[in-house]
């Protein structure tokens, strides 16, 4: 008898968790620390955890052949609008890198607010010296937009996202923090209007890659 109770019991506990399939997705928060994790953790408006180990380079999406291949682009050096080059006529490069990363959320939780979304990150303006960066452009979008859910960005209205970044060429590390408002717009590009705007604290991304390529830009 106890052994049917027990089972009834087990029984009803499946069908709870497959009622309600959002209880069993937990994520924490990461600290910085360049650990190789292949992570990016963040809190969204101080409620939402987003969690991914799903990291993808830029350009293109995914590289087939080399699918954990890490971009850093260096730009030419220019005066007065103009390349300039050495003695022995070789372009002059700036010391400030760019990098990008791509990260789709981890949750698989249809009733998650992000679920099917992805954040773009971009930083620019950095080296191994200096860690703050010069500009930053993020993105968390739907990757399926057929779903119509919004969009947020900070590429008009992101003066106040705080970026850093940090490479450990060493043990080929790239990882840093970040922190700020991303906003949902609509209008013209130049005449913008806020909709909605949500809050990115605690942010954290820590990416080892196995290759890095240099890509330099005339």
């Amino acid at each position: 008898m106890k052994k049917i109770v027990l089972l009834v019991l087990l029984l009803s506990l499946v069908g709870c968790l497959q009622d309600n399939p959002c209880e069993d997705v937990r994520f924490q928060l990461n600290e910085p620390g360049g650990f190789g994790r292949n992570e990016v953790t963040c809190l969204i408006d101080g409620e939402t955890v987003w969690h991914s180990s799903r990291i993808e380079t830029s350009g293109g999406g995914m590289n087939v052949i080399n699918p954990h291949k890490f971009y850093i682009k260096k730009s030419p050096k220019k005066e007065k609008g103009r390349i300039v080059e050495d003695s022995l006529g070789q372009i002059v490069y700036t010391d400030y890198f760019e990098m990008s990363l791509e990260t789709f959320n981890s949750s698989e939780c249809k009733n998650d607010r992000f679920f099917h979304y992805e954040i773009n990150m971009r930083m620019k303006g950095f080296n191994d010296n200096i860690d703050t960066v010069i500009d930053s452009d993020f993105t968390i979008g739907n990757n399926f937009m057929y779903e119509n859910k919004p969009g947020y960005s900070n590429y008009y209205f992101g003066t106040d996202f705080k970026t850093r970044v940090y490479l450990n060429r060493k043990d080929s590390i790239v990882y840093g923090t970040f922190d700020g408002t991303l906003y949902e717009t609509e209008g013209l590009a130049g005449n913008k209007t806020i909709v909605d705007s949500i809050k990115i604290t605690n942010g954290v991304f820590d990416y080892k890659y196995d290759y890095r390529h240099v890509q330099y830009l005339d």
